[in-house]
């Protein structure tokens, strides 16, 4: 009706004209508006490098990364932690980039080896038909997630307009990505991801489905990284989107994947990886 009358009336005509203009401009600007960018997953490494340091370390903000200009104004609100599985991350805000962040820590005990490993074999998530994950990072999740939930919705009915941000490297990347699709899950918005080194969290299914609700993500491979490349694809994995990898590593050379979450062009064109 609306288009029938702007045909009969030039000014009205031209009206619609400007109202369709901005419809489309305001949707190619929500499209667009998260894009690779080299500060951002820098920023976001240094917070992933710090989930390494001692836990006071973090409380004071006071570690060798936390000085960085891109992060030195954070502050540390929460710190999760499982003794069973010496799964750890913490959380806080940073009020100058109005940005909530969730960090989990990678591998680096004899615990979190055995998580890594139980890993291999997948499990259903969350009893969803054909949607599995790696069975221990699950298990790690499931251990910290009430000590992280309710701290970022908190942080998020605070601060309504701010941006949640997770990340986390190796091991902490597989927990970064079923922390994020957790907070998809309960409603929470505006959630972005960088991460590293991610291994593969689950099957196909689940890549997909993840994809579906935090498209908003990065993963960073270094050079010829293998963790990325396990749990192996014959073993029924697959990687979420969007890859970005640095090659060769440590060269600041980055090339954004395509949305398949396995870019035959990237990283998986390499036949061999034998890096850690």
């Amino acid at each position: 009706f609306f288009f029938v009358l702007a045909n009969t009336h030039p000014r009205l005509m031209k009206l619609t004209s400007l109202v369709l203009l901005f419809v489309v401009l305001c949707s190619f600007s929500a499209v667009s508006a998260f894009n690779w960018n080299v500060n951002d997953a820098q920023q976001y490494l240094f917070y992933s490098y710090a989930a390494y340091c001692n836990t006071d370390k973090v409380a004071d903000w006071s570690c060798k990364w936390c000085s960085e200009p891109s992060v030195i104004d954070f502050e540390p609100i929460a710190f999760p932690y499982d003794r069973k599985i010496d799964g750890y991350g913490y959380i806080g805000i940073h009020h100058t980039n109005q940005t909530i962040v969730v960090a989990f820590r990678g591998s680096h005990d004899i615990r979190n080896y055995i998580i890594d490993l139980e890993s291999i074999v997948l499990t259903p998530y969350k009893n969803m038909t054909g949607i599995e994950v790696g069975d221990g990072f699950y298990k790690e999740w499931n251990d910290l997630l009430p000590q992280v939930v309710p701290v970022v919705q908190d942080l998020v009915n605070e601060n309504p307009t701010y941006d949640v941000w997770v990340t986390g490297h190796s091991l902490g990347a597989a927990v970064s990505i079923l922390c994020a699709v957790e907070l998809a899950e309960q409603k929470i918005a505006n959630i972005s991801v960088y991460n590293y080194g991610l291994p593969r969290v689950g099957n196909q299914a689940f890549s997909e489905y993840y994809n579906s609700l935090v498209p908003q993500t990065y993963r960073v491979v270094n050079g010829h990284d293998i963790v990325p490349h396990i749990p192996f694809e014959s073993m029924g994995f697959y990687q979420v989107p969007t890859e970005v990898w640095e090659n060769p590593a440590e060269s600041w050379n980055f090339t954004v994947c395509n949305g398949s979450g396995e870019d035959p062009s990237c990283s998986d064109s390499q036949f061999l990886d034998l890096s850690v």
